[in-house]
């Protein structure tokens, strides 16, 4: 990677190559779920070498957050937290995965631990204030930002954040400042925008205030939040005929928004079960691991409207129906150490003729 960088690519060929023959899997695609975790468990391997392996662990438990790799930089993380049980960068990823997964409780916890040994550190601030926004408590999490930003005004999120707590509260000078120094740090800040859209309407600047609301719009389209903003900016400044398309893509957005919120937490239940069915096997107990595999619903496999078989002899194609099976699937356990697979076996999909 570093000889591609340099842009010699004869070089990094040839690394790769001489790397594939030691380790034949690292070329294989199939074996990646992503090209993220296969970037990283590449990255993983090449350093198997380096004599701060403590380093190596870090590093690859923050790649595994920056490509929003929930579970692995957690698992990362923790593998850290076991032998280092106050690395404070292994706490803090620990605790922005587990706010990705949608765990802010579990966060603050492993994030209160980081701030008992940093209190003075931006980075914890901030994802304490995160997790507390997402728990509902505002006036601490106020807080929170307000020291994460005397530490480190560069930190655009945050001043973003603050920004929309102070502007709820009234105070809105200060708000469009740090909306504007947010934007200095990230131009393509949503929330930062939108503010200054509601500021400058505020202001009667009002083709400011529609080109801030489209930005928003434009670099968030699937937050139907500020469909409707702009829609009803229209409408109160005499242009209701443009608001109907606008109040359509809210509500289309707004939908998407709730199915992927519904998927994202089936998902994580089904996760929830096979991490209970491993701990199972893990320990051994292979009847309760099956026991706690067959009590989860069976996976949805792809089901296509319809498909086609062949019969033997000229035009002879017919289309059949989809049937999904109702058999729960059967487990094979192996566990070794700290490894656990899961084999699941036995029909998800098949087809009527």
């Amino acid at each position: 990677m570093a000889a591609r960088a340099a842009g010699a690519d004869g070089a990094a060929t040839a690394a790769l190559v001489a790397a594939a023959k030691q380790d034949p899997d690292l070329c294989d695609p199939r074996l990646w779920p992503d090209t993220g975790r296969g970037v990283i468990r590449a990255v993983e391997r090449a350093l198997r070498d380096y004599p701060n392996q403590q380093r190596v662990r870090g590093t690859v438990a923050h790649l595994y957050l920056a490509a929003r790799l929930w579970r692995e930089a957690e698992a990362a993380a923790t593998d850290i937290l076991a032998t280092r049980r106050g690395d404070l960068d292994a706490l803090i990823v620990a605790g922005r995965a587990r706010l990705g997964r949608g765990q802010p409780e579990a966060a603050l916890e492993v994030l209160d631990r980081a701030l008992a040994v940093a209190p003075e550190r931006a980075d914890v601030r901030a994802a304490r204030a995160e997790a507390l926004l997402a728990l509902g408590r505002g006036a601490e999490a106020e807080v929170e930002l307000e020291k994460a930003v005397g530490v480190d005004p560069r930190d655009a999120l945050s001043l973003g954040r603050l920004a929309a707590r102070l502007w709820d509260r009234g105070q809105a000078d200060r708000a469009e400042e740090l909306w504007r120094y947010a934007l200095r740090r990230d131009a393509n800040l949503a929330g930062a925008h939108y503010g200054l859209a509601q500021v400058h309407e505020r202001q009667a600047r009002l083709a400011e205030a529609e080109e801030a609301f489209k930005a928003a719009r434009q670099l968030e389209p699937a937050n139907p939040r500020y469909h409707e903003a702009l829609a009803m900016f229209f409408e109160r400044h005499g242009r209701r005929a443009e608001a109907p398309a606008l109040h359509q893509a809210g509500r289309q957005a707004a939908t998407l928004q709730r199915a992927t919120e519904h998927r994202r937490r089936r998902a994580q239940t089904y996760l929830a079960g096979l991490e209970r069915a491993a701990a199972r096997a893990r320990a051994g107990d292979t009847t309760a691991a099956d026991r706690a595999l067959r009590a989860l619903p069976p996976p949805r496999g792809p089901a296509p409207s319809r498909a086609a078989t062949w019969r033997r002899g000229p035009v002879s194609r017919r289309w059949g129906r989809p049937r999904r099976s109702r058999r729960s699937p059967r487990a094979r356990f192996f566990a070794a150490g700290n490894a656990t697979l899961l084999v699941v076996t036995g029909p998800i999909a098949g087809w009527a003729t």
